[in-house]
């Protein structure tokens, strides 16, 4: 989505809250391998064993150009997988399909080798509101931020697994996007549905 639109909807992901993850919970999140504190996302990332570390997530449009940047801290990382947890501090925002409020827990998953990222969002309370995608190219681990170009589309995944595809319009009107991102976007957006529809990874948590 174009970068004012990003700013309206997202700017208060800059800060966010530690939501509670067992080892058991942990696990379940990520795709095939273990995670391990030794591991090469580690040592990519600068992060000492078993320390948390607060890094930069750096967003881009299409043509690698930084829209904006936020921080979050690392919860753990394998040279696949980094996830980032942080919390809504802006006032309460309705999305229509979902209402933000202040408090709300935030993870972010980011992946080098898949077309997107996922947000599972919580109520201050613990309870899950959803899931929260962004079709964009794999993420790039550097020693100091994570960068991922974003691609417009949007996915929203309710508590019950019902999924909402967002800025469809917006993704099919861009004039800025190549043929290549165009084709893996479409193709990153069918990867996580079906992630969805086996509830694979982050989305294991979903209602029966």
């Amino acid at each position: 989505m174009p970068p004012e639109c990003f700013l309206k909807r997202f700017g208060g992901f800059l800060i966010w809250l530690s939501r509670h993850l067992t080892r058991q919970a942990l696990a379940a999140t990520l795709l095939p391998g273990r995670m391990s504190h030794a591991g090469n996302g580690l040592t990519r990332l600068g992060l000492p064993r078993g320390l948390p570390k607060m890094i930069t997530i750096v967003k881009k449009n299409p043509q690698g150009e930084a829209l904006f940047s936020y921080q979050g801290e690392v919860l753990a990382a394998t040279s696949r997988v980094c996830i980032i947890r942080a919390f809504w501090t802006w006032p309460d925002r309705d999305l229509g399909y979902a209402r933000f409020e202040t408090g709300d827990c935030f993870t972010e998953y980011y992946y080098t080798d898949r077309w997107f990222n996922i947000f599972a969002i919580a109520g201050k309370d613990g309870e899950r509101k959803g899931w929260y995608c962004n079709i964009a190219e794999p993420a790039v681990f550097l020693e100091d931020r994570i960068e991922q170009v974003d691609l417009f589309l949007d996915v929203w995944v309710d508590r019950q697994g019902n999924v909402q595809v967002l800025d469809e319009d917006e993704f099919q009107a861009a004039t800025n996007l190549s043929s290549a991102q165009r084709r893996a976007a479409q193709e990153g957006l069918q990867t996580l549905l079906e992630m969805v529809a086996h509830r694979e990874g982050p989305f294991a948590e979903i209602e029966p």
